[in-house]
């Protein structure tokens, strides 16, 4: 599934992101989830976090110029041990710091490139 720049748009992105995540959560047939450009913030990382160690058919996550910071990602990087399906989560192009990136290093599934 792709959600096209803003279709999450601007003023729904908290609510919107809760109502994937939540979908997320009961949908073992999606493969590959494309949120890019989405505004996505760090409460929407919090509840894809929790789909995450849910999901079982997830491969391919992909969070891609959004609004998250370390946090999001540390949120996320904590899921990644519960799941064993999902491949990778790319995080390109979101309010991390080339510092911040370094702490996930270790979390080879997370990726910022």
């Amino acid at each position: 599934m792709i959600l096209n720049p803003q279709s999450v748009c601007k003023r729904h992105h908290v609510r919107g992101g809760k109502s994937l995540a939540a979908a997320l959560k009961e949908n073992s047939s999606l493969h590959i989830f494309w949120l890019v450009q989405n505004e996505l913030t760090d409460d929407a990382a919090a509840d894809l976090a929790e789909a995450v160690r849910i999901n079982s058919g997830l491969t391919h996550l992909w969070l891609i110029d959004n609004q998250l910071t370390a946090l999001g990602a540390r949120l996320l990087a904590e899921a990644l041990p519960h799941n064993k399906t999902l491949r990778e989560i790319c995080m390109k192009g979101n309010r991390l710091t080339d510092e911040e990136q370094k702490e996930f290093e270790l979390e080879t599934r997370l990726r910022f490139c």
